[in-house]
């Protein structure tokens, strides 16, 4: 059961330095770039951490398990105090023989490059394609569900979205959605695919979904239904 969930701890820092995404992202480089989640990532152009709640005066940096010791060390060295560490296997699963369904709430603009064109609007099928990839390059490995199948046992009913315009920088604009999409399970919907879909939803909660999620985008959310 647990071999679906990737390892994955979410650091949550504070500083007195106002940050903006372009300069959070580069933080966490500096911080973290000779080591293997952020070298592979560099290598396979895909962002393998992702900063949650990012705000003027902190961050939560989620990443592949790193020692404690040197995220605190390393953030000190940037203005940065550790306010908590925790990390997502220690997230109890809850009993899915009864859940009907979830919803994603996505809570910062979320954007897919999906051949070679933006796509700043949610798409289940894109959305699927992205979430799986970066699974897969967590976990090095193929995903017990590929986009086409999830979307055959996991019904989109309800979707509430809509496009919004920021800066990620002076000169860096960026367009994404936020709000909220219902997904239902079919009644055959068997009970290793609800594990899979948790663990999966569960690695989006930490690692975020699409374009920038090292700039603060792409923060996702989830409840069982």
């Amino acid at each position: 059961m647990t071999d679906n969930r990737v390892c994955l701890m979410r650091i949550k820092y504070s500083t007195q330095n106002p940050l903006s995404p372009k300069r959070a992202n580069a933080v966490v480089y500096n911080m973290f770039s000779d080591f293997h989640p952020i070298r592979k990532g560099h290598d396979c152009y895909t962002k393998l951490f992702s900063i949650k709640n990012l705000r003027k005066d902190g961050f939560a940096l989620s990443i592949q398990i790193l020692p404690e010791r040197t995220v605190k060390e390393r953030g000190e060295q940037y203005g940065l105090k550790i306010k908590a560490v925790e990390y997502s296997v220690e997230r109890k699963m809850p009993d899915l023989s009864d859940v009907k369904g979830f919803e994603i709430r996505f809570t910062s603009p979320t954007s897919f490059y999906y051949n070679g064109i933006d796509v700043p609007y949610f798409d289940p099928y894109i959305f699927w394609q992205g979430a799986l990839c970066t699974y897969k390059k967590l976990k090095e490995r193929e995903p017990l569900l590929n986009a086409k199948a999830i979307m055959q046992i996991a019904r989109l009913e309800q979707c509430e979205c809509k496009t919004e315009k920021l800066m990620l920088d002076d000169n860096i604009p960026f367009s994404g959605f936020t709000g909220a999409a219902k997904f239902n399970f079919t009644k055959f919907t068997p009970c290793e695919a609800k594990i899979f879909m948790y663990c999966l939803l569960e690695m989006l909660e930490y690692m975020g979904a699409g374009r920038k999620t090292g700039w603060g985008m792409g923060n996702v959310e989830f409840n069982l239904l």
